[in-house]
């Protein structure tokens, strides 16, 4: 659990045709999630096959571990069901625009399908990657930025000339450079809720890291939202109120499951307080979190009765104030010097119990160097 010191310096040899692809591709001259870490690094072991977890390799290997290579692709299936996500958003929008109510509810609809068949696949995370093993191989991802301690003031890249030979901080690789919660933040307007702070500077921030398309369709899906009036005409609709509710409610989870695991396979196996994109680990994801919680409130008091009967609304409504507390005691246990990690997680099961099924269902699967778990990530 604890991190060396790491080189910082580039030669040359490296640093200046890394720097010149980055530029062609708009990127910083870091290791980052879209083209090289995930999302661009997968084969398909059965070309017959879909994109399950199992059935996809690395291309390029770090630690060339299964934790590592099971931990990559789950992100890769996760983002297999992003069409159809996207779909229900552009059928939701175009609902708004024409004022039809029925095909606004029905796009709300397929959107918050196609995240709960997301945060299903996310769960298998339990499978696919032990917690204990992630610091094997989460050295390969850390960044520069906010890891002083690793990197000093920061990375020189020999015979790069734009960067005058002054060190660059660039953020790490990190699941928080995916799209598809920024998207549904954008799409459902969990981005007025955010705080302002320096955390959401953070979150912003990370939006550099992204290929210039996925820059350009988070701008012009903000610029559809807004030019069909989505969220005015949903606060007139009870029923569109109620779906909205039910999608933001999938974002809150997928953000519980991924607090969830910064609890088990970072907070648990080492004290280093940096995550490796740059940001503070124990308060980065309550800070979105929060502003989840903070606007299902608000859609929850504008709700009408007839809507309010719906049975996975008032479980909702039930929820929120155990999730807030929940919450609130977890941040006070990380705010102690010597905070237990296992209490934080433990925490959970009053509030989050999302993930429980997800944890055991990995426990029964595999154990430690079983034969389960071979099967399960193949070379």
């Amino acid at each position: 659990g604890k991190y060396g010191k790491a080189r910082t310096t580039l030669p040359s040899q490296i640093a200046v045709p890394f720097d010149a692809v980055a530029q062609k591709l708009g990127q910083q001259p870091f290791l980052e999630y879209h083209y090289a870490y995930s999302l661009g690094n997968f084969v398909r072991l059965d070309p017959n096959q879909g994109y399950h977890w199992t059935n996809l390799g690395m291309a390029c290997k770090f630690s060339g571990m299964k934790d590592e290579q099971g931990f990559i692709m789950l992100h890769v299936h996760i983002n297999s069901n992003s069409g159809r996500l996207i779909g229900g958003m552009s059928d939701a929008i175009e609902g708004a625009r024409k004022q039809d109510n029925l095909k606004l509810c029905e796009g709300l609809a397929d959107a918050t399908s196609a995240m709960i068949e997301i945060n299903t696949v996310r769960r298998q995370m339990w499978t696919a990657s032990r917690p204990d093993h992630y610091n094997d191989f989460r050295v390969f991802i850390m960044g520069v930025a906010g890891n002083h301690s690793i990197f000093g003031d920061g990375v020189i890249y020999e015979g790069v000339e734009r960067f005058e030979g002054k060190p660059q901080q660039p953020r790490g690789q990190t699941g928080a450079q995916d799209d598809i919660i920024p998207a549904c933040d954008i799409f459902s307007g969990v981005t007025k809720f955010y705080p302002t702070n320096k955390l959401t500077e953070y979150l912003f921030d990370l939006r550099r890291y992204r290929p210039i398309v996925v820059q350009k369709f988070f701008k012009e899906l903000q610029e559809e939202v807004d030019s069909s009036n989505l969220h005015k005409v949903i606060s007139k609709d009870s029923r569109a109120l109620g779906h909205m509710l039910k999608f933001v409610q999938e974002i809150f989870v997928f953000r519980s499951g991924h607090w969830q695991f910064v609890q088990r396979y970072i907070l648990q196996q080492t004290k280093h307080e940096t995550a490796t994109g740059g940001t503070p680990i124990t308060s980065w994801l309550p800070n979105q979190l929060e502003a989840a919680l903070d606007y299902m409130d608000e859609l929850l008091g504008a709700i009408g009765d007839e809507e309010s009967a719906d049975e996975e609304i008032l479980k909702i409504k039930v929820a929120q104030g155990t999730r807030r507390q929940v919450l609130q005691r977890q941040m006070e246990e990380l705010q102690k010097a010597s905070f237990d990690a296992n209490k934080v997680y433990q925490m959970n099961a009053k509030g989050h119990v999302d993930e429980e099924q997800g944890l055991n269902e990995a426990k029964e699967t595999r154990c430690e160097n079983s034969s389960a778990f071979e099967a399960k990530c193949p070379v």
